[in-house]
Protein backbone atom coordinates (compact mmCIF):
# COMPACT_ATOMS: atom_id res chain seq x y z
CA UNK A 1 0.00 0.00 0.00
CA UNK A 2 2.79 2.34 0.92
CA UNK A 3 4.66 1.49 -2.28
CA UNK A 4 1.57 2.27 -4.33
CA UNK A 5 1.20 5.68 -2.67
CA UNK A 6 4.84 6.49 -3.26
CA UNK A 7 4.51 5.58 -6.91
CA UNK A 8 1.48 7.81 -7.32
CA UNK A 9 3.27 10.73 -5.68
CA UNK A 10 6.28 10.29 -7.93
CA UNK A 11 4.01 10.29 -10.93
CA UNK A 12 2.44 13.57 -9.84
CA UNK A 13 5.87 15.10 -9.30
CA UNK A 14 7.02 14.05 -12.78
CA UNK A 15 3.90 15.41 -14.40
CA UNK A 16 4.29 18.66 -12.45
CA UNK A 17 7.87 19.05 -13.54
CA UNK A 18 6.89 18.40 -17.15
CA UNK A 19 4.31 21.18 -16.96
CA UNK A 20 6.28 23.69 -14.89
CA UNK A 21 9.82 23.49 -16.24
CA UNK A 22 9.01 24.44 -19.89
CA UNK A 23 6.91 27.38 -18.71
CA UNK A 24 9.72 28.48 -16.44
CA UNK A 25 12.24 28.11 -19.22
CA UNK A 26 10.04 30.12 -21.61
CA UNK A 27 9.70 32.90 -19.05
CA UNK A 28 13.46 33.10 -18.66
CA UNK A 29 14.23 33.29 -22.42
CA UNK A 30 13.39 36.50 -24.37
CA UNK A 31 12.68 36.34 -28.07
CA UNK A 32 13.05 39.54 -30.18
CA UNK A 33 12.91 40.57 -33.83
CA UNK A 34 15.68 42.97 -34.84
CA UNK A 35 15.23 45.36 -37.80
CA UNK A 36 18.34 47.10 -39.06
CA UNK A 37 17.49 50.53 -40.48
CA UNK A 38 20.18 53.15 -41.13
CA UNK A 39 18.20 55.35 -43.53
CA UNK A 40 16.68 58.55 -42.13
CA UNK A 41 13.21 59.70 -43.19
CA UNK A 42 13.00 61.56 -46.50
CA UNK A 43 11.03 64.80 -46.76
CA UNK A 44 8.76 64.31 -49.78
CA UNK A 45 7.79 67.91 -50.43
CA UNK A 46 8.05 71.37 -48.96
CA UNK A 47 5.98 71.74 -45.76
CA UNK A 48 2.74 73.69 -45.67
CA UNK A 49 1.55 76.30 -43.18
CA UNK A 50 -2.00 77.58 -42.82
CA UNK A 51 -2.44 81.17 -41.64
CA UNK A 52 -5.28 83.64 -41.30
CA UNK A 53 -5.92 87.27 -40.46
CA UNK A 54 -6.02 88.28 -36.81
CA UNK A 55 -9.79 87.67 -36.59
CA UNK A 56 -9.52 84.18 -38.10
CA UNK A 57 -10.81 85.12 -41.54
CA UNK A 58 -8.97 84.69 -44.81
CA UNK A 59 -7.41 81.36 -43.86
CA UNK A 60 -4.96 80.27 -46.55
CA UNK A 61 -2.24 77.67 -47.08
CA UNK A 62 1.33 78.63 -47.96
CA UNK A 63 4.12 76.34 -49.13
CA UNK A 64 7.29 77.08 -47.17
CA UNK A 65 10.40 77.92 -49.17
CA UNK A 66 13.67 76.00 -49.06
CA UNK A 67 15.58 79.20 -49.80
CA UNK A 68 16.41 81.66 -47.07
CA UNK A 69 17.31 84.21 -49.74
CA UNK A 70 13.85 83.87 -51.29
CA UNK A 71 11.44 82.95 -48.50
CA UNK A 72 7.75 82.44 -49.16
CA UNK A 73 6.45 86.00 -48.91
CA UNK A 74 3.01 86.58 -47.45
CA UNK A 75 0.98 89.67 -46.73
CA UNK A 76 1.60 91.37 -43.41
CA UNK A 77 -2.06 90.81 -42.45
CA UNK A 78 -1.55 87.03 -42.07
CA UNK A 79 -0.71 86.74 -38.40
CA UNK A 80 -2.48 83.65 -36.92
CA UNK A 81 -0.95 80.20 -37.43
CA UNK A 82 -3.42 77.28 -37.67
CA UNK A 83 -1.53 74.35 -39.13
CA UNK A 84 2.00 73.18 -39.92
CA UNK A 85 2.23 69.98 -41.98
CA UNK A 86 5.13 67.94 -43.35
CA UNK A 87 5.08 64.77 -45.47
CA UNK A 88 7.84 62.15 -45.34
CA UNK A 89 8.71 58.80 -46.90
CA UNK A 90 9.69 56.21 -44.29
CA UNK A 91 9.39 52.43 -43.95
CA UNK A 92 9.53 52.48 -40.15
CA UNK A 93 7.69 55.63 -39.09
CA UNK A 94 7.55 56.61 -35.47
CA UNK A 95 4.24 57.21 -33.76
CA UNK A 96 5.95 59.64 -31.39
CA UNK A 97 5.37 63.39 -31.84
CA UNK A 98 7.94 65.18 -33.99
CA UNK A 99 9.29 68.70 -33.52
CA UNK A 100 9.06 71.92 -35.49
CA UNK A 101 10.84 74.93 -33.98
CA UNK A 102 10.00 78.34 -35.42
CA UNK A 103 12.58 81.09 -34.99
CA UNK A 104 11.14 84.60 -35.26
CA UNK A 105 12.70 87.44 -37.26
CA UNK A 106 14.32 88.95 -34.16
CA UNK A 107 16.50 85.82 -33.95
CA UNK A 108 15.76 85.15 -30.28
CA UNK A 109 12.04 84.39 -30.02
CA UNK A 110 11.20 80.74 -30.70
CA UNK A 111 8.07 78.62 -30.82
CA UNK A 112 8.21 74.81 -30.68
CA UNK A 113 5.31 72.82 -32.11
CA UNK A 114 4.61 69.13 -31.54
CA UNK A 115 3.67 67.42 -34.81
CA UNK A 116 1.65 64.20 -34.52
CA UNK A 117 1.17 61.46 -37.06
CA UNK A 118 -2.05 61.93 -39.04
CA UNK A 119 -3.25 58.47 -40.17
CA UNK A 120 -6.06 59.92 -42.28
CA UNK A 121 -3.59 61.75 -44.54
CA UNK A 122 -0.93 59.04 -44.52
CA UNK A 123 -0.57 56.16 -47.00
CA UNK A 124 1.28 53.17 -45.43
CA UNK A 125 1.14 51.23 -48.71
CA UNK A 126 3.52 53.79 -50.27
CA UNK A 127 5.45 54.52 -47.04
CA UNK A 128 4.09 58.07 -47.07
CA UNK A 129 3.33 59.62 -43.70
CA UNK A 130 2.07 63.04 -42.67
CA UNK A 131 2.92 64.77 -39.40
CA UNK A 132 1.14 67.94 -38.45
CA UNK A 133 0.35 70.43 -35.75
CA UNK A 134 -3.19 71.74 -36.16
CA UNK A 135 -5.86 73.55 -34.17
CA UNK A 136 -9.51 74.17 -34.98
CA UNK A 137 -10.17 77.25 -32.87
CA UNK A 138 -8.81 80.78 -33.12
CA UNK A 139 -8.15 80.68 -29.37
CA UNK A 140 -5.49 78.00 -29.87
CA UNK A 141 -3.71 79.50 -32.87
CA UNK A 142 -0.20 80.89 -32.53
CA UNK A 143 0.73 84.49 -33.35
CA UNK A 144 3.43 85.24 -35.89
CA UNK A 145 3.46 88.89 -34.93
CA UNK A 146 6.86 90.07 -36.17
CA UNK A 147 7.64 91.43 -39.61
CA UNK A 148 10.44 89.65 -41.40
CA UNK A 149 11.59 86.09 -42.12
CA UNK A 150 10.65 83.08 -39.98
CA UNK A 151 12.72 79.89 -39.95
CA UNK A 152 10.84 76.59 -39.58
CA UNK A 153 13.28 73.91 -38.33
CA UNK A 154 11.94 70.35 -38.58
CA UNK A 155 13.35 67.29 -36.80
CA UNK A 156 11.71 64.03 -37.88
CA UNK A 157 12.86 60.66 -36.46
CA UNK A 158 11.91 57.07 -37.27
CA UNK A 159 11.63 54.03 -34.97
CA UNK A 160 15.33 53.25 -35.39
CA UNK A 161 16.35 56.68 -34.22
CA UNK A 162 17.39 58.00 -37.64
CA UNK A 163 16.66 61.72 -37.86
CA UNK A 164 16.29 64.17 -40.71
CA UNK A 165 16.58 67.91 -40.06
CA UNK A 166 15.48 70.56 -42.54
CA UNK A 167 14.89 74.32 -42.55
CA UNK A 168 12.21 76.21 -44.46
CA UNK A 169 11.35 79.88 -44.61
CA UNK A 170 8.33 82.19 -44.51
CA UNK A 171 8.37 86.00 -44.51
CA UNK A 172 5.65 88.34 -43.29
CA UNK A 173 6.35 91.50 -45.23
CA UNK A 174 4.88 94.98 -44.96
CA UNK A 175 3.72 96.79 -48.07
CA UNK A 176 6.58 97.86 -50.29
CA UNK A 177 7.65 101.48 -49.71
CA UNK A 178 5.97 103.99 -52.01
CA UNK A 179 7.07 107.34 -53.34
CA UNK A 180 7.53 109.53 -56.40
CA UNK A 181 10.41 110.69 -58.58
CA UNK A 182 11.59 114.23 -59.24
CA UNK A 183 13.98 114.99 -62.12
CA UNK A 184 15.57 118.39 -62.41
CA UNK A 185 13.00 119.77 -60.00
CA UNK A 186 10.03 118.40 -61.98
CA UNK A 187 7.87 115.60 -60.57
CA UNK A 188 7.57 112.58 -62.84
CA UNK A 189 4.05 111.45 -63.72
CA UNK A 190 2.65 109.12 -66.35
CA UNK A 191 2.53 111.89 -68.93
CA UNK A 192 5.67 113.80 -67.94
CA UNK A 193 7.66 115.71 -70.56
CA UNK A 194 10.75 116.99 -68.83
CA UNK A 195 13.12 119.60 -70.27
CA UNK A 196 16.64 120.20 -68.98
CA UNK A 197 19.61 122.22 -70.22
CA UNK A 198 22.54 120.30 -68.76
CA UNK A 199 24.05 116.84 -69.12
CA UNK A 200 24.17 116.34 -65.35
CA UNK A 201 20.71 116.21 -63.82
CA UNK A 202 19.64 116.10 -60.19
CA UNK A 203 17.35 113.14 -59.42
CA UNK A 204 15.26 112.63 -56.27
CA UNK A 205 13.00 109.89 -54.92
CA UNK A 206 10.58 111.05 -52.22
CA UNK A 207 9.22 108.27 -50.00
CA UNK A 208 5.57 108.69 -49.02
CA UNK A 209 5.19 105.50 -46.94
CA UNK A 210 7.41 102.78 -45.48
CA UNK A 211 10.61 104.84 -45.36
CA UNK A 212 11.79 102.77 -42.38
CA UNK A 213 12.01 99.76 -44.70
CA UNK A 214 13.97 101.43 -47.51
CA UNK A 215 17.44 99.94 -47.83
CA UNK A 216 18.59 101.94 -50.84
CA UNK A 217 17.62 103.77 -54.02
CA UNK A 218 19.67 103.43 -57.21
CA UNK A 219 19.47 105.10 -60.62
CA UNK A 220 21.09 103.42 -63.64
CA UNK A 221 21.74 104.75 -67.16
CA UNK A 222 21.80 102.40 -70.17
CA UNK A 223 22.52 102.84 -73.87
CA UNK A 224 20.27 101.56 -76.65
CA UNK A 225 21.92 98.14 -76.56
CA UNK A 226 21.24 97.73 -72.87
CA UNK A 227 24.82 98.36 -71.75
CA UNK A 228 25.13 99.96 -68.33
CA UNK A 229 26.71 103.41 -68.63
CA UNK A 230 26.32 104.76 -65.12
CA UNK A 231 24.95 103.66 -61.74
CA UNK A 232 24.31 106.10 -58.93
CA UNK A 233 23.30 105.19 -55.38
CA UNK A 234 21.20 108.08 -54.12
CA UNK A 235 21.93 109.60 -50.71
CA UNK A 236 19.24 109.76 -48.04
CA UNK A 237 18.13 113.00 -46.41
CA UNK A 238 15.16 112.35 -44.10
CA UNK A 239 12.59 110.67 -46.37
CA UNK A 240 14.21 111.74 -49.64
CA UNK A 241 16.94 109.99 -51.63
CA UNK A 242 18.84 112.19 -54.09
CA UNK A 243 21.88 112.41 -56.33
CA UNK A 244 23.19 113.51 -59.71
CA UNK A 245 23.02 111.49 -62.92
CA UNK A 246 25.21 112.30 -65.94
CA UNK A 247 23.76 111.48 -69.35
CA UNK A 248 25.83 110.54 -72.43
CA UNK A 249 26.94 113.41 -74.64
CA UNK A 250 24.72 112.36 -77.53
CA UNK A 251 22.42 109.55 -78.67
CA UNK A 252 19.49 107.76 -77.05
CA UNK A 253 19.68 106.39 -73.52
CA UNK A 254 17.46 104.83 -70.86
CA UNK A 255 17.28 105.61 -67.16
CA UNK A 256 15.88 103.16 -64.62
CA UNK A 257 15.17 103.81 -60.96
CA UNK A 258 15.23 101.02 -58.37
CA UNK A 259 14.07 100.94 -54.76
CA UNK A 260 15.24 98.12 -52.45
CA UNK A 261 13.84 97.36 -49.02
CA UNK A 262 15.33 95.77 -45.93
CA UNK A 263 13.63 92.44 -46.67
CA UNK A 264 15.57 91.85 -49.87
CA UNK A 265 12.87 92.99 -52.27
CA UNK A 266 13.63 95.32 -55.15
CA UNK A 267 11.24 97.20 -57.42
CA UNK A 268 11.96 99.10 -60.61
CA UNK A 269 9.69 102.09 -60.17
CA UNK A 270 10.92 104.27 -63.00
CA UNK A 271 11.90 103.89 -66.65
CA UNK A 272 12.54 106.92 -68.84
CA UNK A 273 14.10 107.31 -72.27
CA UNK A 274 15.96 110.41 -73.44
CA UNK A 275 17.53 111.48 -76.69
CA UNK A 276 20.42 113.86 -77.26
CA UNK A 277 20.66 115.04 -80.92
CA UNK A 278 24.05 114.52 -82.52
CA UNK A 279 23.67 117.22 -85.16
CA UNK A 280 23.86 120.90 -84.10
CA UNK A 281 21.81 123.55 -85.91
CA UNK A 282 23.29 124.98 -89.11
CA UNK A 283 25.42 128.07 -88.68
CA UNK A 284 24.19 131.25 -90.29
CA UNK A 285 26.40 133.85 -91.94
CA UNK A 286 27.86 136.32 -89.52
CA UNK A 287 28.00 133.87 -86.66
CA UNK A 288 30.41 134.36 -83.77
CA UNK A 289 34.07 133.87 -84.45
CA UNK A 290 35.70 130.81 -82.95
CA UNK A 291 32.45 128.85 -83.05
CA UNK A 292 33.25 125.15 -82.45
CA UNK A 293 31.29 121.94 -82.91
CA UNK A 294 31.51 121.31 -79.16
CA UNK A 295 30.05 124.74 -78.44
CA UNK A 296 27.30 124.10 -80.96
CA UNK A 297 26.33 120.86 -79.23
CA UNK A 298 26.20 122.66 -75.89
CA UNK A 299 24.03 125.33 -77.48
CA UNK A 300 21.68 122.67 -78.76
CA UNK A 301 21.50 121.14 -75.32
CA UNK A 302 20.00 124.30 -73.90
CA UNK A 303 17.04 124.12 -76.25
CA UNK A 304 16.15 120.47 -76.71
CA UNK A 305 14.53 117.77 -74.67
CA UNK A 306 17.21 115.79 -72.86
CA UNK A 307 14.89 113.61 -70.87
CA UNK A 308 11.58 112.58 -72.35
CA UNK A 309 9.33 110.41 -70.26
CA UNK A 310 8.13 107.35 -72.15
CA UNK A 311 6.72 104.82 -69.73
CA UNK A 312 6.02 104.33 -66.09
CA UNK A 313 7.13 100.83 -65.26
CA UNK A 314 6.88 99.01 -62.02
CA UNK A 315 8.57 95.66 -61.82
CA UNK A 316 8.54 93.65 -58.62
CA UNK A 317 11.21 91.10 -57.74
CA UNK A 318 13.87 90.06 -55.27
CA UNK A 319 17.04 92.06 -54.89
CA UNK A 320 19.43 91.48 -57.71
CA UNK A 321 16.91 90.89 -60.46
CA UNK A 322 16.69 93.36 -63.35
Amino acid sequence: MKDSFTAVMLAFIVVGLMLFVPALAYSLINYATVTVDTTPPHVDSQPIAWLSYSDGSGKQSFTLSESQAEPTAIDDDFVRLWTVRITITESNPSSDPQACTITFPDGTTTLTLSLVLNPDLSDPMSDMYVYEWAVDSLDYTKALDQEGTYTFHFEISDNAGNTVEADYYLARLPDFPTGYWVIAGQQVTEDSHIYVNTLTVHVEWHCTSGSQYVDGVTVKVYDQDGNLLDSVALTRTDDTWEGDVTFPSEGTFEVKGYVADTFGRSERTLTIVGELPATPPALTPGGPRGFSLEAAVVAVMSAVVVVGFVAWVRKRGWLGRA
